[in-house]
């Protein structure tokens, strides 16, 4: 009699152990979940008005934008680090931001003798799905690049998917800092002369 009341005893609280682990396991679960990662923002500029704390810009709409710029900010201009004040008015730049609604830039990327910011490459496709991006770049080279669900794909101005782009569609890309085999930016032109 003693041995199975024990062995009852030692089934509950193994039962209770599992039950607490699998609270603490869904609790976790839950909590990752809700708390998903901000998207950073990248917007094209044309920079109108810089000082050290501050960037007046126009995006593409003509609309007028002010980013703070904090000690964290980063600046390049043509690829390279700058100061704020070694951004003039009228250079192209690209803008990061945690979110669209976020006053704070993270970095600032400006060209004045390069064409091509230093993590853009233009060529051809040579093939495209939904999750890969298969090109030949200018150096004739061939590349390979991976397509994310947050990939911005455009065709001459509009939204479209990559699997809908044929093969020798010329592109312009822009590659994740941190990861240049992750595509952010996929823009196409078919009918378009130029980007």
């Amino acid at each position: 009699m003693y041995h199975v009341l024990k062995r009852s005893r030692t089934m509950d609280n193994t039962r209770h152990m599992l039950s607490l682990t699998l609270t603490a396991l869904l609790s976790l679960t839950a909590t990752a979940s809700a708390v998903e990662p901000a998207k950073e923002i990248l917007q094209d500029v044309t920079i109108l008005i810089i000082t050290t704390s501050q960037l007046v810009l126009k995006d593409t709409a003509g609309k007028e934008h002010t980013y703070d710029i904090t000690e964290k900010t980063q600046l390049s201009l043509d690829g390279k680090a700058c100061r704020p004040l070694d951004l003039k008015s009228g250079l192209k730049a690209r803008v990061m931001t945690k979110t669209s609604a976020d006053v704070s830039a993270i970095s600032i990327d400006a060209i004045n003798k390069n064409r091509l910011f230093e993590y853009m490459q233009e060529g051809k496709i040579v093939s495209a799905h939904d999750q890969s991006l298969v090109m030949t770049a200018d150096d004739a080279k061939t590349h390979s690049f991976i397509i994310t669900k947050d990939t911005k794909v455009s065709c001459d101005g509009k939204a479209c998917k990559a699997v809908e782009l044929p093969a020798n569609t010329r592109i312009r890309i822009t590659k994740d800092k941190t990861d240049e085999h992750i595509l952010l930016v996929i823009e196409a032109i078919i009918k378009n002369p130029e980007f």
